[in-house]
């Protein structure tokens, strides 16, 4: 047996001693946590792009940075731009960060995590532009990233088979697909808003994303009602709030429908959304308590609550696929160190 051949060989033995088996796991039950509309770690934030705080879902520190924390998967919305260039958007706020950094990002980082419990999946959805699937298969092809954009070929697919398929030259191994997931998308799962029965918006494809012109509207409304002192009918799910326990029961009720529920039988993968979804009533009153996305989900705690859930088992684990998450940093590594327990 060759060096090389012995350390391929110890890599495949790891994940039987931490928890399922990649080679008979099918792919839409292997656990992993994918990043929710993960590019908008590009974005600023703060005073001088306050509308960009109600669309920032993930930290500073780029697809790396997203991976050194725990994900896994990437929920990906590339945008072609006039000059033909691939960026990202978050509904219809543009990231401007071109893609093919990110991926050169992504295969970097492979090559320093070869494992096959490291195999990273890129979810391609909501493509944009002028030949958007074309331009960045273009991009994926260029870097000897595999992808599928029939779906059906995930069918009987393991996790091993995938990492097989996904393999980089340089090590690692990145397997990409285009729409090949459900979603399970509730836009009533909201950190805040005004009554008991207030649903967040209008369902939209892979989570609902407000653009610049809702927010800004949300952001006016939180203003007028500042001035008139009106927060009477509110709730937030934050830790210290009195009114934490519809929104957080709301949660718990969706993530174990969606649990029971399980992966699809077509073998296309699955999320479990363990996110605060953005609304516009959500925003107004974020603005009323000063918070942000990535603040909803940090005053909450919410990456350590599920990480809490599946811990205890107070949902089924055995099933689960894509644990979909903001604010990937805030508690990540450990959700992923749970994750592979299983």
């Amino acid at each position: 047996m060759t060096p090389m051949t012995m350390v391929w060989s110890l890599l495949l033995l790891v994940p039987l001693a931490l928890g399922k088996d990649p080679s008979s796991t099918p792919l839409n039950e292997w656990p992993m946590i994918m990043v929710h509309d993960a590019a908008t770690t590009y974005l600023e934030g703060g005073l001088l792009h306050q509308i960009n705080d109600w669309a920032k879902t993930q930290p500073d520190g780029g697809a790396k940075g997203e991976l050194d924390c725990g994900a896994r998967a990437f929920d990906w919305r590339p945008s072609v731009q006039k000059d033909g260039s691939v960026k990202m958007h978050h509904g219809s706020i543009e990231v401007d960060h071109l893609m093919a950094d990110s991926l050169d990002e992504m295969v970097q980082w492979c090559a320093s995590n070869p494992s096959p419990i490291d195999l990273v999946v890129l979810g391609i959805t909501s493509c944009e532009g002028t030949n958007c699937d074309q331009a960045v298969q273009e991009l994926l092809t260029a870097r000897n990233i595999s992808f599928i954009t029939d779906c059906s070929q995930l069918s009987g697919l393991t996790a091993q088979a995938a990492f097989e398929k996904g393999k980089l030259p340089g090590g690692g191994a990145i397997f990409a697909t285009f729409d090949c997931w459900e979603a399970n998308y509730d836009p009533a799962v909201a950190c805040s808003g005004f009554g008991s029965t207030d649903v967040a918006m209008e369902p939209r494809a892979h989570g609902g994303s407000l653009g610049r012109a809702e927010i800004s509207d949300a952001m006016a409304k939180a203003d007028d009602l500042s001035l008139n002192s009106s927060e009477a009918l509110s709730y937030t799910c934050y830790k210290d709030s009195d009114t934490r326990d519809f929104p957080v029961q709301r949660m718990v009720d969706y993530i174990n429908k969606t649990v029971l529920a399980g992966p699809p039988s077509d073998g296309q993968l699955y999320t479990v959304q363990c996110l605060w979804q953005e609304s516009a009533s959500s925003v107004t009153v974020g603005e009323l308590h000063g918070s942000t996305l990535l603040d909803d989900e940090s005053r909450s705690e919410l990456n350590n609550m599920v990480n809490d859930m599946i811990t205890k088992r107070e949902i089924d684990p055995t099933r689960l696929n894509m644990v979909e998450v903001n604010n990937i940093c805030d508690g990540g590594a450990d959700l992923l160190a749970t994750l592979r327990k299983l």
